[in-house]
């Protein structure tokens, strides 16, 4: 069996409705919850051959022996349609030391489980993948071989998130609105470039879409129903934009000497070339290219040849081009490689 608990709020009687049907949630796109889409909990069901719902005042489970009997067929019926009334609930020794310790309100217990897919699913869980659901601060993982203490902390603009011994880092950059941030993986108070397979777009849980460059990115992005891939819609592409801006914006401080973000341009020039022509990855540059426009006299920056000096450089550009500060080119080492990226030219 798996136990899954969380202190969120109890169940009422409209989310009951909601969880047996397909597709359906009494949650809101925009609202103060995720999960809007009604798939959640449905895309664990095939894990049990039962399932208990305890929340509050609210117990309930699904089974499909007793939904056959209840219908008086032998037709195969799904899992997650009828709700039925618990008389005895199983584990309840386990059920209740679980909500003493860990203050839970709401428990899923899913009975008879396919446990090599749930071991592999637990072991494989992503701890960055908390990095922007908001409400969760910690997470833990246990069954007989293996535990896993996942515990996420934020100050200012550092989220750190540790397991047991071990813990990384991330500079959460936030737009105006909740939803659209990027983050960037840091060491040593520098951005260092994430791993390939945490450089993803979340849709507050992550897509299997790369972001473009060795960092994470997200927002109110539409998926298709599994969460896998961006539905880039009008909706979409307002977070992307959002997100695309903020980068300029970086990157436009950081052309007036800001130090704050050193290693920034990393993620993007150490990024794997194999999947350089990424649909996602041309998008991402076409619009931080876009998004820089607003700098003064930009189109007419051009970048420092290897062959002359920086005073050289900087008298050449003095009467007709914009030139990049001698400390930002220090501080930054990869900034002419991202730019060339974004095809800006040499003097």
């Amino acid at each position: 069996f798996v136990i899954v608990g969380n202190d969120g709020r109890d169940f009422n009687y409209d989310d009951v409705k909601a969880i047996c049907r397909s597709g359906s949630s009494n949650k809101v796109r925009g609202g103060s919850t995720i999960g809007y889409r009604g798939i959640g909990f449905k895309s664990v069901v095939n894990l049990a051959e039962r399932v208990y719902i305890l929340s509050g005042n609210i117990n309930f489970l699904y089974d499909k022996q007793l939904t056959k009997e209840l219908l008086n067929i032998n037709d195969d019926v799904p899992l997650i349609r009828i709700p039925h009334i618990v008389e005895d609930i199983p584990y309840i020794d386990e059920i209740n030391n679980l909500k003493t310790k860990y203050n839970y309100s709401t428990i899923f217990l899913f009975e008879n489980i396919k446990e090599n897919i749930v071991e592999d699913e637990l072991l494989s869980f992503d701890k960055s993948s908390v990095l922007f659901l908001n409400s969760v601060e910690e997470i833990n993982l246990i069954n007989k071989n293996n535990s896993r203490n996942i515990i996420k902390t934020i100050k200012e603009n550092i989220c750190e998130i540790s397991e047991n011994t071990t813990n990384e880092k991330w500079m959460i950059i936030s737009s105006d609105n909740r939803y659209d941030k990027l983050a960037f993986k840091i060491k040593d108070n520098k951005i260092i470039s994430a791993n390939a397979d945490e450089s993803l777009i979340h849709s507050f849980t992550p897509t299997t879409e790369v972001s473009g460059g060795y960092f994470k990115m997200n927002g109110n992005f539409s998926t298709d129903p599994s969460r896998k891939s961006i539905d880039f819609d009008e909706i979409s592409e307002v977070s992307f934009n959002n997100c695309t801006n903020m980068l300029a914006g970086i990157i436009a401080e950081i052309l007036n000497g800001s130090n704050k973000y050193i290693g920034f341009f990393k993620p993007f020039v150490e990024f794997n070339n194999a999947i350089s022509s990424n649909k996602i990855r041309v998008k991402l540059l076409h619009n931080i290219k876009d998004n820089l426009q607003h700098i003064n006299n930009f189109n007419n920056l051009r970048l420092k040849p290897e062959m002359i000096s920086i005073q050289d450089y900087r008298e050449m550009c003095s009467k007709k081009y914009l030139c990049i500060n001698e400390n930002v080119l220090v501080d930054y080492p990869e900034i002419n490689s991202f730019f060339e990226l974004i095809e800006i030219p040499y003097l």
